[in-house]
């Protein structure tokens, strides 16, 4: 299966803009294991979800098929980062505690994947996956609601097919695991405008949106939320719901 990229031509926006995981998030993960050795972070892009278990875990291995990506990831001396796909490792088997993909499961062969999981996994490990749902700004006028509906609406149809499956939760996204009953949590963020809209434009479909139609015309369909924002320097709230599936070998 070709490896669609879909984030290297904008890895330095991506990895400015991305939101934190909540710290109770890692402390769960680290709760689905007896060892802590080793954890295997797949698809880490920006490695924010390996640095985070680093307080966890003795070693964490971060990979990702973009090279771009890794360029800016975030350094620890836990962590080592590699070019690799999901579905073909460097790892022996049997050598891996925990697997963790944050939000990017979709873009996975998920049979081919599976397969790895099982290769490299121990047999006590386990396996988290999880993406988030669209930002939400709880506290914004109804006006800047509007807006940033305007917004989805344009761009949504610059999205790849495989986004179907965090719009659904990640729920019809086969898992051939005994799944574990998992918590909910919340991740969030007070943002400016600026880092708002930073955020939109990392997006997948909006970098396709921009390529197609040109900076200008993106930077144009910004200008409504900008507008209702009032205060540049205003910091609102924003948040989003994280849908976690997690299992260990069956």
């Amino acid at each position: 299966m070709a490896f669609n990229d879909y984030f290297s031509n904008h890895a330095e926006i991506y990895a400015q803009h991305r939101p934190s995981y909540p710290p109770e998030l890692f402390e769960y993960l680290s709760s689905l294991v007896a060892r802590h050795e080793v954890v295997w972070d797949c698809a880490t892009g920006n490695g924010q979800v390996a640095v985070g278990l680093a307080a966890y875990f003795n070693q964490i291995y971060a990979t990702d098929a973009s090279k771009q990506q890794l360029a800016y990831a975030i350094a620890h001396p836990k962590v080592q980062y590699s070019v690799a796909t999901a579905e073909h490792s460097p790892f022996p088997n049997q050598s891996i505690d925990l697997i963790t993909v944050g939000l990017a499961l979709h873009w996975f062969d998920h049979e081919l994947f599976y397969q790895e999981v099982r290769r490299v996994l121990r047999s006590d490990g386990a396996i988290a996956v999880w993406c988030y749902t669209d930002v939400e700004l709880p506290t914004a006028s109804s006006a800047l609601r509007d807006r940033l509906s305007d917004f989805r609406q344009l761009v949504y149809p610059y999205f790849a097919p495989e986004i179907e499956y965090i719009w659904n939760r990640y729920e019809t996204i086969s898992f051939p695991f005994a799944e574990l009953e998992t918590p909910q949590f919340l991740m969030t963020a007070n943002w400016t405008v600026e880092h708002f809209i930073g955020y939109l434009q990392s997006l997948s479909g909006t970098q396709l949106y921009r390529e197609q139609h040109g900076s200008e015309k993106l930077n144009e369909l910004a200008q409504p939320l900008i507008a209702v924002w009032q205060d540049l320097a205003m910091v609102l709230p924003v948040e989003w719901k994280i849908y976690l599936r997690a299992g260990k070998l069956a």
